[in-house]
């Protein structure tokens, strides 16, 4: 009896200063307590136990957790529930019935102590307890936006201000494709797992090929190439994981390419299933691998039965990610059966999908189905027969971008969208989770907002169901995966505050301010390299073998082949148009380097963590700002070796570029934390990356000079120099279809037009263009090679003047807005 007076003498005392509702007094006395209904579910007995953690955390104090058929002893009372399971929630909580099946509100009672939360879902209910937890972070921290992964101490006496609030998810799927912490996935409203199980990329082990390791029955050990005692702990492990993602109301799908490389036990038992041998560098031996024959009606049973056994295994897996995507799908070649690549292949691919569809949906009514790789290099559906033949509410995937490059235009196709929208199936866009400049990181958040804000905030467009989260775990990467969570949630929040929390939180204002302004300055100019490689790399695979093709990581953009690309670089107008690239650039890196660095020594960290993240940070910008330095004195040697400048000159541009290279070592090794690529330990990453820049040194150290020294003889003098000008394309924007006008300085034998991705892919090539002198122009409809209709967004184009063996590019970008 005392103790309980004595906290209602201080309870009145901490009212009477603070008109709010208290949560913890002095960090001794336990004035809050969780309630559920008597009926929770799991996912609702979760959220209860978070609030519980979170609180302890906070304050110091643990809240008790009691159901709605226990008293309560203590002055303040969080309720939470559906209508349904606490009637709390369903006398006190008018829900509007347009919440949503995720969406939930807040209502705090001042009068009587009490705050609920209720929504119509269990997952709507633990989405607003961790919104109430924020709003408790905010109050803890001083902060406008708040996160569970803010860094803070207990505070003994702690009080959360009236609310009532109530949000719903603006797009129904938040997912992210790798294998990440449950506990992050909740926090941040993430409510599919898309790549569980192995992700190897190359279908040796995570094809439907190899999926006999998912299972442990005697009917398939013919095919097994583990034992019985791996395969038991692998399917202990899954479940357990899958377990723990059913728990937090999340939806687990196992990753599969179609079909992959088979085991080599069902290599060696069964060969009748097998094609003929296919050449692939990415196999088991690689050399080539043996694909499994479509045709087979052996094959159709054998998957069935795998996969009626894969869903029985796992009774809370949520359903199967279906890849087929380039070589991975690995069709039988030359095959008069299965028919490779033509109509008769795709039919036979699509049966065996709809093979493994009908067996998961025999085994489990409510299994579900993502598929990836739909409408590309296989399963071509032009007219949209096989979407509307598979189950309502199939997910789909399409890169952002052309291949998840660093954009803002995410180049989505509306037309896709409202024809899968129309047979109520869902389209994610995959980010730039696995396309970044890995294993470094670079901060995208403005990208990704941006690119999604290009789609209405005001309402969802028509089959487009979310955008997959993006960003690196390690370092301040963790800005990305967090901005692209909420947006998912609110396309209108305001990130750029919710990145300055973050950092504040972190470093304190100054230096929270100056790594902002940084890392915002790095993501644009890094951005902008990547569209052309800044003319450095031939985005075209046209003069030499360090084509950059439209890959982003790290690996692709050093080493030899990368400077070989350089000094192939085919003309003085190219090289002129890359000094000038690299020489705005620049200044611009500069400035990031040097923020970043001004950042660190203003810093007040909380602890040592935070303080390895920043330091992280300086030596990756110090790396690009070298990296950018170098490929500027390249370019410089390759222009005034066009111009027929002396050896010295030249030389002295090798000399520096070399030295620029040799000060990117250090940084490298400096950094503490590499993103976690392939599986490669932080050394390997290291290591691979210092071999790449010493072959780059080594290159340089023994270039001779006057090989890219052309001389310039009168003939060519007295010749009409070679000139495109005035290139433009009308109208830009184009709709349906777009007319480029150039002017010639001569007549010419051979006039093209190319058009490209701005990743680098070439998708139309015009030829035959006119070539007279003077003023020419030449129309294109606005399709692709194949004569499909592209895609809204941004292209390159490149116009290519040959004569004799002379030959001149010009470029430029167009824009297609139908």
């Amino acid at each position: 009896m005392r103790w309980i007076i004595l906290v209602l003498s201080s309870l009145l005392i901490y009212r009477t200063a603070l008109p709010e509702i208290p949560i913890s007094i002095d960090g001794q006395f336990a004035v809050t307590t969780i309630q559920i209904g008597n009926q929770a579910s799991t996912i609702e007995i979760y959220a209860a136990e978070e609030l519980q953690i979170w609180i302890k955390r906070l304050t110091g104090t643990k809240p008790l957790i009691i159901n709605t058929s226990q008293l309560h002893e203590t002055p303040t009372l969080i309720s939470i529930g559906v209508p349904e399971s606490n009637p709390e929630v369903r006398q006190k909580l008018n829900l509007p019935i347009d919440l949503g099946n995720e969406g939930y509100k807040i209502k705090s009672f001042e009068a009587e102590n009490r705050i609920i939360v209720g929504a119509h879902s269990a997952n709507g209910v633990l989405y607003g307890c961790y919104h109430l937890l924020e709003l408790m972070v905010s109050k803890r921290t001083e902060l406008i936006t708040a996160d569970l992964d803010f860094i803070f101490s207990p505070q003994p006496n702690f009080s959360i201000s009236p609310v009532e609030h109530r949000s719903q998810p603006f797009y129904p799927i938040r997912a992210v494709l790798e294998v990440n912490d449950p506990d992050w996935l909740a926090r941040h409203r993430v409510n599919m797992s898309g790549g569980e199980g192995i992700w190897s990329g190359t279908g040796i082990d995570d094809g439907l090929g190899t999926a006999f390791q998912y299972v442990d029955s005697a009917q398939f050990e013919l095919f097994q190439d583990l034992t019985s005692q791996e395969r038991r702990q692998k399917i202990e492990n899954l479940r357990n994981r899958f377990d723990s993602l059913h728990k937090r109301g999340i939806n687990s799908f196992l990753f599969m390419y179609v079909t992959g490389e088979p085991t080599e036990a069902l290599i060696r038992n069964r060969p009748q299933l097998l094609g003929k041998p296919v050449p692939y560098g990415g196999s088991r031996n690689s050399v080539s691998y043996k694909p499994l024959c479509w045709s087979k009606p052996e094959l159709h049973q054998l998957v069935t039965d795998l996969v009626e056994e894969i869903v029985v295994t796992y009774p809370t897996l949520s359903g199967f990610h279906l890849r087929c995507w380039g070589y991975e799908t690995r069709s039988c070649q030359d095959c008069p059966q299965c028919g490779g690549q033509n109509e008769q292949g795709q039919k036979l691919l699509w049966k065996l999908i709809f093979t493994i569809i009908q067996a998961g949906l025999k085994a489990r009514p409510d299994f579900k189905f993502y598929i990836s790789g739909y409408d590309g290099f296989w399963l071509k559906d032009p007219d949209g027969s096989y979407a509307a033949r598979l189950p309502r509410g199939t997910i789909f995937s399409q890169k952002w971008g052309y291949d998840g490059e660093p954009t803002d235009q995410p180049n989505v196709s509306t037309k896709l969208l409202n024809r899968l929208g129309n047979e109520k199936h869902q389209m994610i866009i995959l980010s730039h989770e696995v396309e970044e400049v890995m294993p470094l990181w670079m901060i995208e958040g403005d990208l990704f907002v941006n690119g999604v804000r290009r789609f209405s905030a005001t309402h969802q467009q028509p089959g487009l169901a979310g955008f997959t989260i993006q960003g690196a775990e390690v370092g301040l990467g963790q800005l990305d995966r967090l901005i692209s969570a909420r947006i998912n949630w609110n396309p209108n929040l305001d990130h750029l505050q919710l990145m300055r929390d973050f950092l504040t939180n972190r470093y304190q204002v100054e230096s929270a301010e100056l790594t902002l302004k940084s890392l915002r300055i790095s993501g644009w100019v890094l951005s902008n390299y990547f569209t052309d490689y800044a003319g450095t790399l031939t985005i075209t695979g046209q003069y030499g073998k360090g084509s950059a093709g439209f890959a982003t990581r790290f690996w692709d953009i050093i080493g030899q082949s990368a400077v070989t690309d350089i000094f192939s670089i085919p003309d003085e107008q190219q090289a002129d148009y890359a000094v000038n690239r690299l020489a705005g650039l620049l200044p611009q890196m500069q400035e990031a380097s040097n923020l970043a660095n001004m950042a660190l020594t203003r810093m007040n960290p909380v602890n040592l963590e935070t303080t390895y993240n920043l330091k992280d940070t300086k030596h990756l910008l110090q790396m690009w700002t070298a990296f950018f330095e170098s490929r500027l004195s390249l370019a410089e040697a390759v222009k005034l070796g066009h111009k027929g400048g002396k050896v010295p000159q030249v030389q002295d541009k090798l000399s520096s570029a070399a030295e620029y290279i040799r000060s990117m070592i250090p940084l490298i090794k400096s950094i503490k934390k590499f993103v976690p690529v392939f599986g490669y330990s932080r050394l390997t990453v290291e290591t691979s990356l210092v071999e790449k820049l010493n072959e780059e040194v080594t290159l340089i150290d023994n270039f001779a000079p006057e090989t890219i020294i052309y001389q310039i003889d009168d003939h060519a003098l007295n010749q009409v120099e070679m000139k495109i000008s005035e290139l433009l394309n009308f109208p830009n924007p184009m709709r349906d279809k777009t007319t480029f006008t150039y002017q010639l300085s001569r007549a010419t034998d051979e006039v093209s037009i190319s058009i490209y991705t701005k990743s680098g892919r070439l998708i139309c090539q015009l030829q035959d263009c006119s070539s007279r002198k003077g003023y020419n122009e030449e129309e294109w409809n606005g399709r692709d090679q194949d004569g499909r209709q592209l895609a809204n967004g941004i292209y390159l184009y490149k116009i290519l003047m040959k004569d004799d063996k002379d030959q001149l590019p010009a470029y430029g970008r167009l824009a297609i807005l139908r």
